[in-house]
């Protein structure tokens, strides 16, 4: 008991969860698999105080009501704590990125050395759903190394800067995302339709009729490893094989239902033409390590001249570090300018005139330690506000903004803003469905990506 309450104890059990790493994400993941009722022991090791992490899970005690949570203290990447944890014994693993998240003091380094060690102590006789979260999109290709490729690895800073993306081009994206992402009342999963070898996906998927089926999903052996494919939103005459599954959006707690009555006719419309988004002119308010990210997606998705002023403390600083970190990715169409805005000194958007904008992004800016980054933003909702009231008979552009806590929504009902991003609640509901069902991550990558299979709203009597 002694050692349980010091964060010294040693795991001796089999089929638990592990939760490696502690930053505001993790009391996310733990409300998570509390409303999935988990009722293994869930162990926590962190080198962050278990003091602290108590305190922190003593503020939330009635949304984690259920759980078996064991805080312990030790280095994620140290082979002996790996051992006293059980690791190889584990049915769930996530690696979280270490640190607060002031002044960006997230560490990969410590996630990836982490990957490689679980690497190293994998068992043949059992195997262990795992997934780790990776802050800077940049570190990717080296977690996969790290990963050998056999786990899915979540970029936080890549999966948040483009949804804020995809909510600038659909406003009101952001709902659509957080019930995907959410495990309460909906869920994605995979389906393998017997005697399904030559049927068509369209004829399948319209005698389906209480699930949408997206697309379809199936294993591939390449390089002597096993790789899952996802094929989303398919054309109605794709082939499907015996062992390819249906990817489908159901409710949560109904089985599925397949008609036996003849495939609907296709009917093919005509003359009917959907304006895709064009996005030409962007402010974004505050930086953080996402803004290079946020920047690159917007220029994938652009076909013409695309103007984006950064305004935030010391911006032409941050505007020479892209133009210089991104020089060979960022094309030619691409035009950065810097204003100079803070809450602390220049804090007046009057000169900068938001009307003129498309859309216009504020992102959760941890740079400062004595103002948290959800203060910050809604100031500056305040501000344009403000700006929003006195241009009245103008249109106001889409207002896409990053929040840190689900609680700072209820401060800002009256306010311009179009989409919230709670990124830590998008990339720990993230984080859990890929832990216990790893073909998500496909799906997500997917969608999320630029010239991928995306997501879009339609009027309804076109269809």
């Amino acid at each position: 008991v002694e050692d349980a309450r010091n964060g010294a104890a040693t795991i001796r059990e089999v089929n638990h969860i592990l939760l490696l790493g502690w930053n505001r994400k993790a009391v996310s993941v733990l409300k998570q698999l509390a409303k999935l009722k988990e009722t293994v022991r869930v162990v926590i090791l962190t080198s962050t105080n278990t003091n602290v992490v108590r305190a922190e899970l003593r503020q939330e005690s009635r949304k984690l009501r259920g759980l078996k949570i064991l805080p312990l203290r030790g280095s994620i990447a140290s082979p002996s704590e790996m051992t006293r944890i059980a690791i190889r014994k584990a049915a769930y693993v996530i690696v979280l990125a270490e640190g607060q998240g002031l002044k960006n003091t997230f560490s990969d380094v410590t996630t990836i050395k982490t990957m490689m060690l679980l690497n190293s102590s994998r068992n043949d006789g059992r195997t262990s759903n795992i997934v780790a979260e990776i802050v800077n999109t940049e570190n990717l290709p080296i977690a996969n190394i790290a990963s050998n490729l056999s786990h899915p690895i979540v970029s936080s800073g890549q999966v948040i800067s483009k949804t804020m993306v995809q909510c600038a081009r659909y406003p009101g994206y952001a709902q659509v995302y957080s019930k995907l992402f959410s495990l309460e009342d909906h869920k994605i999963e995979l389906k393998n339709i017997e005697n399904s070898e030559g049927i068509l996906f369209g004829d399948i998927a319209t005698r389906i009729t209480n699930a949408t089926v997206i697309g379809v999903s199936w294993l591939k052996i390449e390089n002597g490893r096993e790789r899952r494919v996802t094929v989303l939103n398919p054309e109605p005459d794709f082939d499907l094989a015996e062992e390819d599954e249906l990817i489908l959006i159901k409710q949560a707690n109904e089985d599925l239902k397949i008609s036996d009555c003849p495939p609907v006719d296709m009917v093919k419309a005509t003359g009917i033409l959907f304006n895709r988004p064009n996005i030409r002119k962007v402010l974004i308010l505050s930086a953080n390590p996402n803004l290079g990210s946020i920047i690159r997606e917007l220029d994938q998705h652009s076909t013409e001249l695309l103007e984006i002023i950064v305004a935030c403390h010391d911006a032409k600083s941050v505007c020479e570090t892209l133009g210089s970190k991104y020089e060979e990715i960022y094309s030619s169409k691409l035009k950065i300018q810097p204003i100079e805005f803070d809450l602390e000194g220049i804090w007046s958007l009057e000169k900068i005139n938001p009307t003129e904008f498309d859309v216009i992004f504020i992102v959760a800016d941890e740079s400062e330690s004595k103002v948290d980054a959800d203060s910050r933003s809604t100031l500056i909702l305040l501000l344009l506000r403000n700006i929003c009231d006195k241009t009245r008979g103008m249109t106001f552009p889409p207002v896409i903004t990053e929040f840190l806590d689900p609680q700072t929504l209820e401060l800002i009902e009256d306010s311009p803003l179009t989409d919230a991003v709670v990124s830590t609640e998008f990339l720990s509901h993230l984080l859990v469905q890929v832990v216990r069902k790893p073909f998500m991550e496909s799906i997500y990558r997917e969608l999320l990506n630029a010239g991928g299979s995306e997501m879009g709203f339609r009027p309804a009597e076109a269809y």
